[in-house]
């Protein structure tokens, strides 16, 4: 399935630079996002600044941690190139694709279980960076 497939069930938003897709903690995570064009930033609040966690290209999806499992936004979701095309999907129209189409979900899981591996892989090297600082001192 791409993602021309999947926009026949899409409502399609149009973006532009530095609007704010969704907020950190905020409610509505009823809906799942995918990059038909543009970029958008990820970012966390850490401490009194704003951490970015991932920068994503046409192709990409992002919000399917609220859609999934029904929770506030685990982090903020901005535009960062001129303009974004983003198609957004219900959880209702999750469910009915899930249903239609198996291999959706086949992809979406290999993809998530691509972030956790870059993530643990993330944390890894900064395990190490930080015991070569604490032997340096």
């Amino acid at each position: 399935m791409n993602l021309s497939d999947l926009a026949k069930g899409m409502e399609i938003r149009n973006f532009k630079m530095g609007e704010v897709i969704f907020r950190e903690q905020g409610f509505g995570g009823q809906e799942m996002f995918f990059i038909f064009s543009g970029e958008v930033k990820i970012y966390k609040k850490m401490g009194s600044s704003n951490e970015e966690i991932n920068h994503l290209l046409a192709g990409a999806f992002f919000g399917e941690i609220g859609l999934i499992q029904n929770v506030p936004r685990t982090a903020s979701a901005i535009v960062c190139s001129q303009q974004a095309k983003i198609g957004v999907i219900s959880r209702n129209q999750f469910i009915i694709i899930a249903k239609e189409n198996p291999q959706f979900l086949v992809h979406l899981f290999r993809k998530l279980q691509e972030r956790i591996m870059h993530r643990e892989e993330f944390r890894d090297l900064l395990d190490i960076q930080e015991l070569e600082l604490d032997a340096l001192l």
